[in-house]
């Protein structure tokens, strides 16, 4: 081999009794460091060797399985006893330290139909020509040939009345059978020699129902074919008969489980019709293309019925069976499955989730173009459903889940929410929308179990009474969309609540939320630029609310009336903008109710910033320096016990609450007699 370097070398140890013997495989590296194998036999038969067909399988470090193939070589011209190695080099996966070759077939030109052949001591009835040998010498040629082909003539014939006479009338020992309690039977055993084999109708005058569990196990037949309609092929029926190469039928119930498991030379499957097909059906049947199936959609296919077979367009992929582009199966162990665009799904089969006996805890199918048929759920749980945003489907695709399902994430479907579900009929708890439609009026109107909704920020508008009578409703996100909570509808129990950033949306309109009782925490995104006025009203249970530093505009009170348990307040700044303080009357209502309040930015501060109306505020912490009159600015804040500002002029922080002249030795005695704690510009004053 030119160009390439010799590496190593391994031999066989030759058995007596192989017809074909694996000699050696010697290794040799490219110009590009790529690892090849050339692989030597010897046959030792008499015959001409037509047909080669041998495995090879590489292994780590660890002796675990890297690859495997299989090589065949249809064409060989390799005469008794010679030693040959076939053309193709093997290329070696680069982590491969060890190979291991295994013959699987081999085919000669003539043998006796009865020699056996032996490859690596298992025995296999050989895959050839049932030829004899004629020796015609020229003296008698002309009187043998017109007599061979009489004798043709009288065999082909023969052959075919045969065949007509088998499926027609049938030898009663041709078959065993089991009569069943209704007179129809069940095959139990082949009692025949020919290769080819039909399965009639009627046997014995009696409707034949079943093939019975491994009637033709590691039988040598050829070729089936099952005239009968309605009928089952039982488990292991046909498997490990590794010369079978065809299978036709009409109408079969049910193909039972490793029917035609080690079937390596099936090629074809023709049946009008199909019911199911159980696991392993045709396991490991490599030469398997294609499924000829009439009424294919109407068959329910077990998971791994095609496993390692050669079955094209069929793909188990991260528990995932699908064929031809449609999902057939899920592995019965998963708990969670995820359709992605890499799974090539196009359509899900009704019968896909059919074999399920277990509750998913949640199924996602983040594919656009797919589709879901009605039926698809029939039958199966789901507790947790994610859908793609632009998927479309149907409103009753959903109903066989409405009772299992307790949170779905989905794009609007219909025109209220609880059609989808049989008229709010359901378990669900917890609902995101996605996608970019609107959210209908009234869509969820009257679903009473809902408790937490989530509109994503794509979502184009909300309508009107979008959440009316949502009376379990404790948790909504929902982007900004300038409008009162008011606006969607009466959700009186509401106690959380999410504000979420929209673009070009940067407004807290006046009663942005007013009269939710129950309401204890609210957030805001950070792109509001201007508040309106008494953006809180009436939320006695709210605690702590947080505005954002991006606020530039306050136009009224932040807080209004009846919020009288709210403990921490953060504002962006005090006053209409940094600038120009407000009303001082409406200034106040903010932090009036509120035991602690933190500045964001600095301001321009007033002796008038804090009245006498604010004697609640026991904490106060300015994140930005002051501008303004400082001195006497808190000197109503008589309940303050801890103080933190960031102030580089400040002197004293007597001078805060006195318009007396403050020094060194007397700023502490002008302090209120709560206050215990004060940090100036992050540093503890003692």
């Amino acid at each position: 081999m030119k160009n390439y370097t010799f590496i190593d070398k391994k031999q066989y140890v030759l058995e007596n009794n192989d017809t074909v013997s694996l000699l050696e495989h010697a290794i040799f590296k490219g110009t590009k460091n790529e690892r090849f194998v050339l692989i030597k036999f010897i046959n030792n038969h008499t015959k001409t060797l037509k047909e080669l067909e041998f495995e090879v399988t590489q292994l780590n470090d660890a002796n675990k399985k890297i690859k495997k193939s299989v090589y065949k070589y249809n064409d060989l011209k390799v005469k008794g006893k010679e030693i040959f190695i076939p053309s193709s080099k093997i290329k070696l996966n680069d982590n491969c330290k060890k190979i291991e070759c295994k013959l699987l077939q081999v085919n000669f030109d003539a043998m006796d139909p009865n020699n056996e052949v032996n490859i690596n001591n298992n025995v296999f009835k050989s895959k050839i020509l049932h030829i004899k040998e004629i020796k015609v010498g020229k003296r008698y040629s002309s009187i043998i040939l017109p007599i061979f082909l009489s004798f043709l003539l009288i065999y082909l014939v023969s052959v075919n009345f045969n065949t007509y006479y088998k499926k027609h009338t049938k030898m009663n020992d041709y078959f065993d059978y089991k009569v069943n309690y209704d007179d129809t039977i069940t095959i139990t055993k082949y009692n025949g020699s020919d290769r080819t084999v039909i399965i009639p109708d009627y046997y014995d005058q009696k409707k034949v129902v079943k093939i019975e569990d491994e009637t033709f196990k590691n039988s040598l037949i050829r070729s089936v074919t099952i005239d009968a309609d309605d009928i089952e092929i039982g488990d292991e029926a046909f498997a490990n008969s590794l010369l079978l190469q065809n299978v036709t039928g009409s109408s079969i119930t049910k193909i039972g489980e490793n029917a035609f498991k080690n079937n390596f030379l099936l090629e074809s499957i023709k049946f009008e019709r199909v019911d199911k097909i159980k696991k392993g059906a045709f396991y490991n049947a490599r030469r398997l293309k294609t499924l000829d199936v009439t009424k294919v959609n109407e068959t329910t296919i077990d998971y791994q019925a095609f496993y390692k077979s050669g079955l094209r367009n069929y793909q188990l992929q991260d528990g995932l069976e699908t064929y031809n582009n449609v999902l057939i199966n899920v592995a019965p162990n998963l708990k969670s499955i995820t359709l992605a665009e890499k799974h090539n799904i196009k359509s899900i089969d009704v019968n896909a989730f059919k074999n399920s006996t277990y509750t998913l805890e949640d199924l996602t199918i983040n594919i656009e173009d797919i589709t879901l048929e009605k039926d698809i759920f029939a039958n199966t749980k789901i507790k947790f459903l994610k859908l793609h945003p632009q998927i479309k489907l149907s409103e009753a695709t959903l109903h066989p889940i409405q009772m299992s399902l307790e949170e779905i994430e989905m794009p609007i479907i219909g025109t209220q929410f609880k059609d989808i579900f049989a008229n709010g009929n359901n378990n669900i708890k917890k609902v995101k929308i996605v996608g970019t439609n609107t959210v209908p009026q009234s869509y969820f109107q009257s679903c009473f179990m809902l408790e937490e909704i989530y509109i994503s920020p794509t979502i184009n508008d909300i309508k009107n009474n979008a959440f009316d009578q949502c009376y379990s409703l404790k948790i909504l996100s929902i982007p900004n969309y300038e409008k009162s909570l008011n606006f969607y509808g009466n959700f009186p129990n509401l106690e959380e609540l999410n504000v979420l950033e929209r673009d070009f949306n940067y407004i807290l309109v006046d009663h942005y939320i007013d009269g939710f009782k129950h309401l204890k925490s609210v957030t805001f995104p950070d792109n509001i630029t201007k508040t309106k006025t008494n953006v809180i009203n009436n939320s006695p249970a709210l605690k702590e609310v947080v505005f954002p530093k991006s606020i530039e505009s306050i136009e009224g009170a932040l807080i209004g009336e009846n919020c009288t348990n709210l403990e921490r307040l953060v504002i962006p700044f005090i006053g209409h903008n940094i600038l120009v303080p407000m009303n001082y009357s409406e200034l106040n209502k903010s932090y009036k109710y509120t035991g602690e309040v933190v500045v964001l930015k600095g301001f321009k501060m007033d002796v008038e910033t804090f009245s006498s109306t604010n004697n609640s505020i026991e904490k106060l912490t300015f994140e930005g320096e002051l501008t303004g009159q400082l001195e006497s600015s808190l000197r109503n804040l008589q309940n303050i016990s801890y103080l933190n500002m960031k102030q580089n002029e400040l002197e004293y922080v007597g001078s805060l609450f006195t318009t007396e002249d403050v020094n060194k030795e007397n700023d502490q005695s002008f302090w209120p007699k709560g206050l215990t704690t004060v940090i100036l510009n992050n540093k503890k004053v003692n």
